[in-house]
């Protein structure tokens, strides 16, 4: 007897084609979060962000935000057009969505949906800074 659901251990009987349709939808919804995390970025230089966060009195003196420091580490710098900060003790570097990884000791996912909320992007309510500036960390 012939069937068409897949025994169990078995992999499902899928065209090539499907696999295809498959793989470009994934990379269309990976590409268009790409461009949604690029866009936050426009809306929400990293500057502003350290502003927003109250790190800026320590970071316009090069110290960093991350440790207790007591000399210059710290720096702001771009390079081929992205906003990018070091810390030179060993904090870490990157962009926006490391700043928040390491401030608030988040996952990547859970970072890059907070930068995406507080630059105004996210799927839930509240808008900008909402939630991020009223004590919910």
């Amino acid at each position: 007897m012939k069937t068409s659901e897949p025994i169990e251990g078995q992999m499902p009987n899928l065209s090539n084609n499907q696999l295809h349709d498959d793989f470009d939808s994934d990379e269309r919804r990976a590409d268009a979060y790409r461009e949604r995390i690029e866009q936050a970025k426009e809306l929400l230089p990293l500057y502003d962000l350290i502003e927003e966060l109250d790190d800026a009195e320590d970071v316009d003196q090069g110290l960093c935000p991350f440790h207790d420091d007591h000399t210059p580490s710290f720096s702001l710098f771009s390079n081929d057009g992205n906003e990018l900060w070091k810390c030179h003790s060993g904090c870490g570097a990157g962009d926006q969505i490391n700043y928040l990884e390491i401030k608030y000791e988040l996952t990547r996912g859970e970072a890059i949906r907070m930068f995406l909320e507080m630059a105004g992007l996210s799927d839930d309510d509240g808008g900008r800074f909402n939630r991020w500036t009223h004590g919910k960390i």
